[in-house]
């Protein structure tokens, strides 16, 4: 369940499913019943600990290449990612992690919009014209395959 929840995350870690299932459990493994515990009490099930640990492999990738972090360094992040949510959350109000969904779709956005400008004026207009023709799944599609080289978002993987 946790894998098939994540899987748009771990895509855009730079990773296939078996190679990021692998290390999301080294992560947990890694942070040991200390990290287990830490995230318990601060409200996290042992789900949403799979979760955050997909989180923060996505956050932590290279610009444009897979994840290089070591298990242990992404189970330390981890526990400062769930950290600073539990914060913003208890200083807003608001759900930290919708928020930093729409962070990371803004970024994603911008990131094609980095790559559209990065072209010559033809290729652009042939771009945005293809684009004109295409439903939203097929946009959003077609901008997590010029983002990721693969569709990451649940909705455009399933169809």
């Amino acid at each position: 369940k946790v894998v098939s929840s994540h899987s748009e995350v771990i895509a855009a870690s730079g990773m296939g499913v078996t190679e990021g299932t692998k290390k999301i459990g080294g992560a947990l493994r890694s942070g040991g019943d200390t990290m287990k515990k830490q995230l318990l009490n601060l409200g996290y099930s042992f789900e949403e600990q799979a979760g955050l640990v997909a989180d923060t492999m996505q956050q932590m990738r290279g610009a444009g290449g897979p994840l290089k972090a070591t298990d242990a360094e992404v189970a330390a992040q981890t526990q400062r990612y769930a950290e600073n949510l539990r914060t913003i959350s208890a200083i807003t109000g608001e759900d930290a992690k919708k928020k930093m969904d729409q962070v990371r779709q803004q970024a994603n956005q911008l990131a094609f919009q980095q790559k559209l400008a990065g072209m010559d004026e033809g290729q652009r207009k042939g771009v945005l014209n293809a684009m004109a023709n295409m439903s939203d799944m097929e946009r959003k599609n077609f901008m997590d395959m010029v983002n990721f080289g693969t569709v990451i978002n649940k909705e455009g993987a399933a169809a």
